[in-house]
């Protein structure tokens, strides 16, 4: 799928990506728990009870998505492909 959209990432700036993207996605988790504990709550919501609610299933998504936009934009307008 990568080679598909970003043909142009080199093995480096993928290594670089995916260690990025994990870390912001783990600490997405992490503030989304923070929040729940802070308020004494289990669930963020009903709707999917017992898994934490409908927010953790998007909290890494929500801190994550912005992370990728910026790297891709960062990557395509510095030209840093041939550098990596």
């Amino acid at each position: 799928v990568a080679l598909w959209l970003l043909p142009t990432l080199s093995i480096t700036n993928a290594a670089i990506f995916g260690g990025i993207i994990g870390t912001i996605g783990q600490a997405g988790d992490l503030a989304e728990s923070l929040l729940k504990r802070d308020a004494e709550v289990k669930d963020s919501s009903n709707i999917l009870a017992g898994h934490g609610g409908i927010l953790d299933r998007f909290d890494s998504i929500l801190m994550v998505s912005p992370v990728i936009y910026w790297y891709i934009n960062m990557i395509h307008l510095l030209g840093f492909n041939w550098i990596l």
